[in-house]
């Protein structure tokens, strides 16, 4: 199961939600930090979703790691902020995928 797109909301100025599509149709949705949402929003779209697009659903571990790596130039806790909802909105995904619940 990979997955085939990254959405980013911005939500009454504070709130950042994110969605993480698959290519099997299933949704996964996450909240990042609500500071610096603007800044966040973009590092998501312009940082994070080349590492993440097309990578197995399932392979959180490696796609972290893959992450820590390829952002080490400009990693600070921005990128983690963005990377913390997107990682909400994949196990909501798996969770959804397996018919389990997240907690």
């Amino acid at each position: 199961m990979r997955i085939q797109d990254i959405l980013v909301f911005i939500v009454k100025e504070r709130t950042v939600l994110v969605k993480v599509l698959t290519e099997e149709g299933i949704v996964g949705i996450g909240e990042c930090s609500p500071m610096h949402p603007k800044l966040v929003a973009e590092t998501i779209v312009s940082a994070l979703k080349p590492i993440i697009i097309g990578r197995d659903l399932f392979d959180i571990e490696r796609m972290s790691e893959d992450v820590f790596i390829k952002t080490y130039k400009f990693r600070g806790r921005l990128v983690f902020m963005a990377f913390s909802g997107i990682e909400i909105a994949i196990w909501d995904a798996i969770g959804k995928a397996l018919k389990l619940p997240v907690y």
